[in-house]
């Protein structure tokens, strides 16, 4: 599916009724575990387990997804990640812990604690603007190259496997950005001009110098 039949088929959803209320039991469940985060739901339209819908700036979304692919290319359907969307949770664990490797040349933002905590090992957003707040904290993530982002938030890849890291536009690491990542080996942020509080914390990289 490309993205203009995407908006299509998001299009005939909404004209048919044919979205996430509070009465699926999708709803039913996360409002159970994840009252913060249900109301992002609502609305979206399902298709083979991604939840999506678009903003008034015609911008997709994916809200959440519990589908059971390993590997993902989203091509140039999804412009933004939503918060906690691929995120460990307990009611799915066995079927999303199936993801390793997924990408999007769409995606310009990926949410607040979007893959914390997730199976996930390869990404590649190469027009990523911005992530959120420990957006990969915990994860299998292992390498990550990023082509535009300027900022990596405060425990971004907190505790992740992490082993390498790219980012040619990164001039500002957040605090504990890479604490715990015991398996890193390899940063290159040839740019940045500012970091925050024990960015490298407990991590097996202590090499950083900043220009």
């Amino acid at each position: 599916m490309n993205r203009q039949e995407l908006i299509e088929y998001i299009d005939n959803c909404i004209m048919l009724g044919n979205v996430v209320t509070r009465d699926d039991e999708l709803y039913k469940n996360l409002f159970t575990y994840y009252r913060s985060y249900c109301e992002n739901v609502l609305d979206s339209v399902f298709i083979d387990g991604f939840y999506v819908k678009m903003d008034v700036e015609n911008k997709i979304h994916l809200v959440y997804y519990d589908g059971g692919y390993k590997e993902l290319d989203l091509g140039d359907c999804i412009d933004v990640i939503d918060d906690y969307a691929f995120a460990y949770r307990y009611m799915h664990h066995i079927v999303r812990q199936r993801l390793v490797s997924i990408k999007g040349e769409s995606v310009v933002y990926i949410g607040v604690e979007a893959f914390a905590e997730s199976s996930v090992k390869e990404v590649d957003f190469p027009n990523v603007e911005r992530i959120g707040y420990q957006c990969f904290k915990s994860s299998k993530v292992e390498n990550v190259k990023f082509n535009k982002l300027n900022y990596i938030p405060n425990r971004a890849f907190s505790n992740s496997e992490l082993k390498s890291i790219e980012g040619k536009e990164v001039t500002f690491l957040g605090d504990a950005a890479f604490s715990n990542c015991k398996n890193l080996q390899f940063v290159k942020l040839p740019n940045v001009e500012d970091v925050g509080f024990k960015v490298f914390e407990f991590s097996s990289y202590q090499n950083f110098q900043i220009k």
